[in-house]
């Protein structure tokens, strides 16, 4: 018994990757870009930069922001390709008020193919696994909130407030046949003294 149990550990660490990568290679472009790089990375502005840096994307506009008008926000993009398909990947970051004394975090992670990913688009509906928000009929928003690896609906004002509190409130928002964004809308931090 102890013998399997050690077999199985040494081909899980060895081939695991693998496989997992062989997933991924037989998913559809658009939604292998959204695991590779807003997925993976949490949509963190950060993470997706190095991700998107180690991957060979090529900046399609220099990084800016702004510091204050209409809030803090900052945005760059990249040129890449998946599975022959060119995309354009944007991150930002915005800090809108939140109240008088406290600010809203939020990073999003964009994602523009120049080709029809109608079936990536089935992928990530069959991935967020929630209904689609009843109040917008264009583009398609999903918000969750995760609950270990499952996602579950915001059914209410209040289990919106309570998962941003939490940093666990998330958005997907489908557009069309060739575009995705994923939001993760962070704690409200307090304002920065003038």
């Amino acid at each position: 018994m102890q013998l399997r149990r050690f077999a199985f550990c040494l081909v899980t660490t060895f081939f695991g990757p693998v496989v997992l990568a062989y997933a991924q290679d037989q998913d559809p472009p658009l939604f292998a870009a959204f695991k590779t790089y807003c997925l993976k990375a949490g949509a963190d502005a950060d993470q997706v930069k190095l991700g998107v840096e180690l991957l060979g994307g090529k900046t399609h506009n220099p990084p800016g922001g702004t510091t204050d008008t209409p809030w803090p926000m900052t945005l760059a993009s990249w040129d890449i390709t998946v599975k022959d398909h060119r995309m354009t990947l944007s991150i930002g970051t915005a800090h809108p008020p939140h109240g008088s004394r406290m600010v809203s975090n939020s990073t999003s992670c964009v994602i523009n193919s120049f080709s029809d990913e109608s079936v990536s688009m089935d992928s990530l509906r069959k991935w967020v696994a929630v209904p689609r928000d009843p109040d917008m009929s264009f583009p398609e928003f999903y918000t969750f909130r995760q609950d270990g690896i499952a996602h579950k609906p915001i059914e209410n004002d209040d289990s919106r407030r309570t998962a941003e509190e939490n940093g666990n409130l998330w958005q997907l928002v489908l557009i069309g046949k060739n575009s995705v964004q994923f939001v993760h809308t962070l704690p409200p931090t307090p304002k920065a003294p003038n």
